[in-house]
């Protein structure tokens, strides 16, 4: 007797909690694998690579996402998964979501990743996703003597290490040659804010975090901050300085002109 697996078209549903301040966080639940899928919850268009594995050989393919209508369709040239591609047992799967579009110079994409745990065959896939990425934060301010459009026209650079160089649906490569510098983005609630969306990573301790420049004059004074002179508590650390997946770390800076 020979079965043959109905392709059942299924629902994909999503919630992505928001980044929280000082840990790795967020949720999605993806509810089975077939074609016509539909992805609610994430906000933006993207790729949603999706994949699992036979003893050592990988089965994966990718779906573009369009958020206006909440579904997702194969991506062009791409075959979808169907379980009745698979082997009658149990299968763990992966996915990660890439959005569309270009990131700002230098930053990483809001890439979302996860692992499903063991599905029993023909069973919906649930899938915790989150953030793979980090955010570095830097919040200006100033004792008085230095104006709020002052801070405003800081020129502020953050030097990362490490950055992503490739995607799959299980894993993203990195690269740590050619550093790459970053102008973080102005947040436009009060213009004192940049952030960057940055590789989860470590600096040395003697490593170049951040740079900041007040006026556009060509000998204009650069502020420096090093890993080690990070400020945790009361004290600097003194340490190498890492950033988690998941994290927002904030860093406030209090300017102030001094006196000779």
């Amino acid at each position: 007797m020979h079965l043959h697996l109905k392709e059942n078209k299924v629902p994909i549903t999503s919630n992505i909690k928001p980044w929280e301040e000082g840990k790795g966080s967020g949720d999605t639940d993806l509810d089975n694998i077939a074609s016509g899928l539909s992805l609610a919850g994430i906000k933006t268009n993207g790729v949603l690579m999706l994949g699992t594995e036979e003893g050592t050989t990988a089965i994966h393919t990718n779906y573009d996402y369009n958020h206006s209508t909440g579904e997702l369709t194969p991506a062009k040239g791409e075959v979808p998964i169907y379980w009745d591609m698979l082997q009658g047992i149990p299968h763990s799967f992966q996915a990660t979501f890439v959005p569309a579009g270009e990131a700002p110079a230098g930053q990483e994409k809001d890439i979302l990743w996860g692992t499903s745990a063991s599905v029993p065959f023909g069973n919906s896939i649930e899938l915790e996703m989150k953030h793979a990425m980090a955010q570095l934060v830097l919040e200006l301010g100033s004792d008085g003597s230095i104006t709020s459009d002052e801070l405003k026209a800081a020129t502020v650079t953050f030097y990362v290490p490490q950055y992503v160089t490739e995607i799959s649906w299980n894993q993203l490569s990195t690269s740590t040659n050619n550093a790459r510098t970053i102008l973080p983005g102005t947040s436009a609630t009060d213009g004192l804010t940049r952030i960057a969306t940055v590789y989860p990573q470590t600096w040395k301790a003697d490593a170049l975090v951040m740079s900041l420049k007040l006026g556009d004059n060509a000998d204009g004074k650069v502020y420096t901050l090093y890993a080690k002179d990070i400020v945790s508590g009361i004290a600097a650390t003194g340490n190498d300085f890492t950033l988690k997946a998941g994290e927002i770390y904030t860093l406030s800076a209090k300017l102030s002109k001094t006196e000779i």
